[in-house]
């Protein structure tokens, strides 16, 4: 596909999701940011208005919030977590990479890192390797 049809494509698509949201019409909505990944949601919510990425936030797979929010602006994230209930966040981040949990903690409340903390060491103590990898033995000399 070229550039000028990949455009004109994201295009119709904005224009196709911009009359759903405005007539209320959520399925195809739905539709849409489902097909769509992590960063290209991102991209989405921060082009929206506040009141639309409210409606649209609402509609993002849960499994894929963390990924999303390493999507977003600064500004547009601290957005999306004040929406968001504790346990929504912690189910959102618990299973992130921890380069990428890192990189949302100072935006994230105090009572989500303990539950997220309580539940990595939980992961530690159970022998997963999931959220901190084991250090390697060295070879021996």
């Amino acid at each position: 596909m070229t550039d000028a049809a990949r455009h004109e494509r994201t295009a119709h698509q904005l224009r196709m999701l911009s009359e759903s949201l405005d007539s209320g019409r959520l399925g195809p909505v739905r539709r849409l940011v489902n097909t769509l990944s992590a960063a290209e949601i991102g991209n989405l919510l921060e082009s929206l208005p506040p009141a639309k990425r409210e409606v649209v936030w609402g509609l993002v797979d849960p499994e894929d919030d963390g990924e999303v929010l390493l999507h977003v602006d600064d500004e547009v994230r601290e957005g999306l977590i004040a929406a968001m209930d504790p346990d929504e966040l912690v189910a959102a981040v618990e299973d992130l990479d921890i380069d990428d949990l890192a990189e949302l903690m100072e935006d994230l409340p105090d009572t989500v890192i303990d539950e997220v903390l309580k539940s990595m060491t939980a992961k530690i103590a159970s022998g997963s390797s999931r959220c901190c990898p084991t250090p390697r033995t060295a070879p021996a000399a």
